[in-house]
């Protein structure tokens, strides 16, 4: 089943989707009123083949949730790793502001992110694109893709380096990409099952690549490989 995971606005929601779809150009629908995000239609293949993760099968699927489960019953990381503030989900206090003033209020298409990689068989489920805040500043820079066993939104918000949470401490690192310094997330197993991210500090923002369903090599390449216009 593929799933397309949505990383932003300081929440994660990852939803089930449907089988591969076919290569035809998607097309963009804006939905009502300039709040709509935009969204193909039809996903838009990008990448030939098919990338099967080690869990795929009902064997390695089912030691894969009975670890990802385990690894949910303990507590979200919290507190400042690497120049970069992780706060909880549940903490309203602590939630990261993407506008100064209101909330976002609309959108557009953009094309300052770059990409070096993406996996076998990636599908585009949205354009790119930028929420923009009532005074025309840009809140956050974001395309979504989804493929047969994974989900992948990547990312860049200008401002505070600030993240919400998705993992217990032990799946949480310190590290360096591009010689910038950045966050390492692990999946819930070595395998690539569960959510993993890396997230990048740049002097105005954040680079974020957050995935389901890929071993944290893969979330690591195509985060090496992300290149922002005027970030």
């Amino acid at each position: 089943m593929v799933r397309t995971v949505l990383f932003f606005m300081g929440l994660l929601a990852v939803l089930s989707g449907c089988q591969p779809r076919s290569d035809r150009d998607g097309e963009t629908t804006q939905g009502r009123g300039s709040g709509a995000e935009p969204r193909y239609e039809t996903p838009v293949r990008l990448t030939s083949g098919e990338y099967v993760p080690p869990w795929a099968g009902e064997e390695g699927h089912a030691r894969a949730v009975a670890a990802a489960q385990a690894q949910e019953e303990k507590p979200l990381f919290a507190g400042v790793l690497n120049g970069i503030r992780v706060y909880t989900p549940t903490d309203g206090k602590a939630f990261r502001r993407y506008c100064t003033k209101g909330a976002v209020e609309s959108f557009r298409t953009t094309d300052r992110l770059t990409f070096g990689y993406l996996p076998p068989g990636t599908f585009a489920e949205t354009p790119q694109y930028e929420g923009l805040c009532p005074d025309g500043s840009v809140a956050f820079i974001v395309q979504q893709f989804g493929g047969a066993y994974f989900g992948l939104t990547i990312a860049y918000e200008p401002g505070e380096h600030a993240v919400p949470s998705m993992a217990s401490a032990d799946r949480v690192s310190a590290t360096t990409v591009g010689g910038r310094p950045a966050l390492a997330i692990q999946p819930a197993t070595p395998e690539g099952f569960g959510r993993s991210a890396v997230v990048v500090a740049f002097p105005t923002g954040l680079l974020k690549v957050e995935a389901d369903g890929l071993p944290f090599a893969q979330t690591r390449k195509i985060a090496e490989g992300v290149r922002c216009e005027r970030c």
